[in-house]
């Protein structure tokens, strides 16, 4: 199971009605009922999941089952519509407000949140612009920057900074060369 998101769960017991099942978990939330649960983590590691059921007032437990959560893995930082290194036009370039990180190949549709990164722009493979970004809005001076970017400058972010599910994370660079 994944930390932070709905993670589908059927239960049922032989001979005891999914109604009266009582559902508990070691950490995160468990709900839902009549045999359908939603089980939500909010920490990687194991979890146990125990299944009750009331009798004479009391609850009797009648099994568990132990569950590895996990952290999804790392989404990838875009910059317009590039998200793998490549060729990116002046134009687009300079128009661009802001960045994001997107969790791709997957059924989830999910984008973390930017903590900071760093542009360096290079020109003739030397470092002309470094400039740090708090957020995923581009500030000022990123975008004057972009606005002097010449032709066969490489543009780099990188030390791209999120938070994910409450775990820090440090995303791969991303190389775009401007090619008109």
């Amino acid at each position: 199971m994944y930390v932070g998101i709905d993670n589908p769960i059927s239960i049922a017991v032989e001979n005891v009605s999914c109604k009266s099942l009582i559902i508990k978990a070691s950490q995160g939330q468990i709900t839902g009922s009549a045999g359908s649960y939603i089980y939500r983590g909010s920490k990687v590691g194991p979890v146990e999941i125990d299944v009750f059921t009331k009798s004479k007032g009391h609850l009797k437990k009648l099994g568990s089952q132990f569950f590895r959560l996990k952290l999804l893995w790392d989404p990838t930082f875009c910059f317009a519509s590039r998200c793998e290194n490549g060729e990116i036009s002046k134009e687009q370039l300079k128009n661009q407000q802001f960045v994001r990180a997107e969790l791709m190949n997957s059924d989830f549709q999910m984008i973390a949140g930017i903590k900071d990164f760093t542009v360096c722009i290079v020109r003739n493979n030397d470092i002309y612009r470094s400039i740090f970004n708090a957020g995923n809005q581009l500030n000022d001076s990123i975008t004057a920057s972009f606005q002097l970017a010449q032709l066969n400058d490489s543009v780099i972010f990188k030390n791209i900074h999120i938070d994910w599910f409450g775990y820090p994370r440090t995303l791969s660079p991303l190389r775009l060369v401007i090619v008109n």
